[in-house]
């Protein structure tokens, strides 16, 4: 015969209700546990999508940023189609005297560069896939800054004439490339190709 704790007997009516409550407690802790279980799911799915969204968010302001980048790229490009003759300031390493005809139109496009170049130190740009210190775009396009200054006379008296309105970085790429000689420069030097997604 089974007992309680103070050694009083207990009838048969009081196990069955005692197992029935553990069997009950187990089963609601078994519940419990289930819902417990399908909110860890349900929270876990919400999550996921949650983070697609954020995904594909990212992913269109890396498009945007992107579509501004070669929308410049495209502003310098149009102008040097438009006016030809200025393409051998810009990667010819050709000089061109303060007293030429077109010494302020290649002043502006210089400044067209400047501030194409200036654009990319800013941190919407270096957050970009690729794009941060040393990334594999980056190395790409700090070359084509220093090669652009190194193939343009021109862009190194410009700079010189402006550099404290211009991000440090400019300075750099100015630096390196003002200081390069190139003796056999290309025939055409076309920007680094937008990546992204």
């Amino acid at each position: 015969m089974t007992t309680d704790s103070t050694g009083r007997p207990l009838h048969r009516w009081e196990v069955v209700i005692a197992l029935v409550a553990v069997i009950a407690a187990l089963v609601f802790n078994g519940w419990q546990t289930r819902i417990g279980t399908d909110a860890v799911r349900l929270q876990t799915a919400a999550l996921e999508a949650q983070t697609k969204s954020l995904d594909a968010q990212r992913r269109a302001f890396e498009a945007q940023v992107w579509q501004m980048i070669i929308q410049q790229q495209l502003e310098i490009s149009k102008v040097l189609i438009e006016n030809s003759r200025l393409l051998p300031y810009f990667g010819r390493n050709m000089q061109i005297n303060p007293n030429h005809k077109d010494f302020e139109l290649v002043m502006a496009v210089a400044d067209l560069y400047l501030d194409f170049f200036d654009a990319f130190d800013d941190d919407y740009v270096r957050s970009l896939s690729g794009m941060g210190e040393n990334g594999k775009y980056w190395v790409l396009w700090e070359k084509y800054f220093q090669d652009k200054f190194a193939l343009s006379p021109a862009l190194c008296t410009r700079f010189a004439e402006v550099k404290d309105w211009y991000s440090e970085s400019v300075g750099k790429y100015a630096e390196k490339g003002c200081s390069m000689k190139i003796s056999n420069p290309p025939l055409q030097r076309d920007a680094p190709k937008a990546v992204g997604p």
